[in-house]
């Protein structure tokens, strides 16, 4: 069917670009920003929390980066945790720019969408990260900086369970972060053609994607 020629192509390019990533190891780099950024954001947490990325010596595929939390209020009150940058946030990123970049944009909208969406994924996978964070500083030990109610520390675990424990959910926000920045109002007239057979006349899939 020519309707579904489109489509079929779109993701055969996802495919190949996200493949593309997996074997370019990009997680190296990942991983480097992500601990910069991290130390920058997440340095002070609550009433005396300090947090602190360091890399680790683990061999690929096991966590790369160690966290180090100490609770400034507290003598001797540290904690660490490792995780594992690559399936918290450079598969979600990947796939997400995977898909920005396999929509028939136009430079000009193509650039600006990329860069939102990697802001959009940013965030999320932040937020995971924060969670995970207020969580153990929430325990109750020597750690303890967040006083969370029962009800808010029950929302915090159902939290992550939800964004961090299910693999599929890595997968799930990227597509939202593409659906927010490329569909318009032009776009979905564009994907509403293409699945009636219709040509899609006056879409941004028509416009050169060099202008």
């Amino acid at each position: 069917m020519p309707a579904l020629k489109p489509v079929v192509w779109f993701f055969l390019k996802v495919l190949l670009l996200y493949v593309f990533f997996l074997v370019v190891h990009g997680e190296a780099v990942y991983a480097a920003v992500f601990r910069a950024c991290g130390n920058g954001v997440y340095a002070t947490m609550g009433d005396g929390g300090r947090v602190r990325l360091a890399k680790t010596s683990g061999a690929a595929g096991e966590h790369d980066t160690q966290v180090t939390l100490t609770n400034m209020k507290v003598r001797g009150a540290r904690g660490r945790m490792e995780i594992t940058t690559r399936t918290m946030g450079y598969l979600p990123t990947a796939f997400a720019v995977a898909l920005v970049l396999a929509t028939p944009l136009p430079l000009k909208r193509l650039i600006p969408a990329l860069g939102l969406a990697l802001l959009l994924i940013s965030c999320f996978v932040g937020f995971q990260f924060y969670l995970r964070l207020v969580d153990v500083l929430s325990q109750p030990d020597p750690l303890n900086v967040y006083h969370l109610g029962a009800f808010m520390k029950a929302a915090v675990r159902i939290l992550i369970k939800t964004l961090s424990l299910t693999p599929v959910t890595g997968y799930i926000a990227p597509v939202f972060c593409w659906i927010i920045v490329v569909f318009r109002g032009d776009q979905l007239s564009m994907l509403a053609s293409l699945c009636r057979g219709e040509p899609a006349v006056g879409s941004a899939a028509s416009e050169p994607r060099g202008h």
